[in-house]
């Protein structure tokens, strides 16, 4: 079926400028399907959100999901051109925002939608800001969507949740 041959080709591993990266296709045969970037939280990886890709690529058929490592995560380097300044190498929320700019520009992908947990939520609000900002020109626009995702200080019930949390649960 059409699931069992996207989990054989599911999360191959691509690697562009310095962020590694893993596609999950679309489920939608054919046609020209949306990006959704996904993005892992501090010390974390993108295997550690293959589960929620999946899901989104299963119930968002338009979608093809794309997991980035970034800077010094998972099989990213630590550095890229970027990063070094005259006094050496950096670190900030701008510079990872600037290599998923890299690596998106290098694969040709302009996302529809940028998610991240923690810290790479902070990176996808540091793209979205340069994007809105047009510090990466015309041909980058902002994308449709940005999302943060971040741990609710307790279980979520989904029978009781309501508008936001209510969208992102039956997205997860």
């Amino acid at each position: 079926t059409l699931l069992r041959d996207m989990r054989r080709t599911i999360l191959r591993s691509l690697q562009h400028h310095t962020l590694a990266s893993e596609l999950v296709p679309s489920c939608s045969p054919g046609g020209d399907p949306k990006t959704c970037v996904v993005l892992h939280g501090l010390l974390g990886s993108a295997k550690n959100l293959r589960t929620p890709a999946k899901k989104i690529a299963e119930r968002h058929p338009g979608y093809q999901v794309l997991l980035v490592d970034v800077r010094g995560h998972g099989s990213s380097t630590a550095l890229n051109a970027h990063a070094v300044a005259a006094d050496g190498p950096t670190s900030t929320l701008e510079d990872a925002a600037h290599d998923l700019m890299a690596t998106l520009e290098g694969m040709g992908v302009r996302p529809d939608m940028v998610c991240g947990h923690s810290m790479g939520g902070k990176v996808a609000m540091a793209y979205l800001d340069a994007c809105v900002g047009g510090v990466y020109g015309d041909a980058y626009p902002p994308p449709r969507r940005t999302w943060v995702w971040d741990s609710a200080p307790g279980l979520v019930d989904r029978a009781a949740a309501t508008g936001e949390k209510q969208s992102v649960a039956s997205v997860l």
